[in-house]
């Protein structure tokens, strides 16, 4: 299976996850939530790979070993993960840096330094 064909998949299930998790959460299910949130942590961590594998080699050196050593963000407008961290260059100034590593459903993969919250 491609890359691509694999990333549509994984968006495909983690969207479907994540409503189910809402509906869970409105019916206070957390045994079922811990489930759903588990299963998308698993799916989050594919995509991370996928990331890694595919990610230009600078970009490589400066990114985590797993994916639970980053925050993250999905804009389901655009269809993206967004892979935040402290940003390497800047991890010795007094201001907090954050770099975000993006990747949509195509592989497309960008980074944002300064990062500041673009869901508001």
């Amino acid at each position: 299976m491609s890359k691509i064909r694999k990333l549509k998949e994984l968006f495909n299930q983690w969207n479907e996850l994540n409503n189910q998790v809402g509906d869970s959460f409105q019916e206070f299910d957390f045994p079922t939530l811990r489930e759903f949130r588990e299963k998308q942590r698993n799916i989050e961590d594919s995509i991370f790979k996928i990331l890694v594998e595919t990610a230009p080699q600078e970009l490589k050196k400066i990114l985590p070993k797993n994916c639970g050593e980053m925050e993250l963000g999905y804009n389901s407008e655009k269809n993206k993960f967004y892979f935040l961290m402290e940003d390497p260059e800047h991890k010795d100034e007094e201001e907090l840096s954050i770099l975000a590593i993006t990747i949509d459903s195509d592989n497309n993969i960008e980074t944002i330094k300064n990062f500041k919250n673009e869901f508001d």
